[in-house]
């Protein structure tokens, strides 16, 4: 899904959100809250032991944006709330013969509860399916135990597929993931946004 981002940013009509591109400039900002909420990330997010210092985050991201191949290119966008950085969200996993995307997000302890995910999640939903005309399915995967990120999904009008079988070890602990989908013909059925 190589999509031009120039787009953006993305801002909601009814919030002080905004999505825009992560950038290499970013950096510092995003290892930043990364440091400030590792403790609460690592419950849930593989990735977080592995981001030790700054050249992590840096070198993430320049892979991410240079992957020539669709499924392993990620599209990251800041999350900003009344202009400050509070997490990040990401199309990844494109699948062309499913004509599918995953959605994946973290947000920074202290702006939970807000409905922060659930308005990026629909700016980035509208958007996919705006930019890709061939995208059919959006999935959002989430730790089974893990009840703040799965209402995301079961709010947004998500269906509840099932669990993914392949364990996932996060922070030394085995996780089941439960697997969410919206198909483009729902979503316009819902899209009121």
């Amino acid at each position: 899904m190589l999509w031009n981002i120039g787009s953006l940013p993305l801002r909601s009509a009814t919030t002080p959100l905004c999505l825009q591109a992560a950038t290499l400039r970013q950096v510092p900002v995003i290892f930043a809250l990364v440091q400030e909420n590792r403790e609460y990330l690592r419950t849930w997010l593989p990735w977080v032991d592995a981001n030790q210092k700054p050249a992590d985050t840096y070198h993430f991201l320049k892979s991410a944006r240079n992957s020539t191949l669709s499924a392993d290119r990620k599209d990251i966008f800041e999350i900003r709330y009344e202009n400050q950085l509070v997490g990040l969200i990401d199309l990844h996993d494109y699948n062309p013969s499913q004509q599918s995307v995953d959605i994946g997000y973290w947000l920074a302890e202290a702006w939970q509860g807000r409905g922060i995910v659930s308005d990026a999640c629909t700016l980035l939903i509208g958007y996919a399916f705006k930019k890709d005309k061939n995208l059919e399915k959006v999935f959002i995967r989430c730790a089974l135990g893990n009840l703040k990120s799965r209402h995301v999904p079961e709010r947004l009008g998500f269906e509840y597929i099932g669990f993914d079988t392949e364990k996932h070890i996060i922070n030394g602990r085995e996780h089941t993931m439960a697997v969410y989908c919206m198909e483009r013909k729902n979503w316009k059925k819902n899209d009121t946004r």
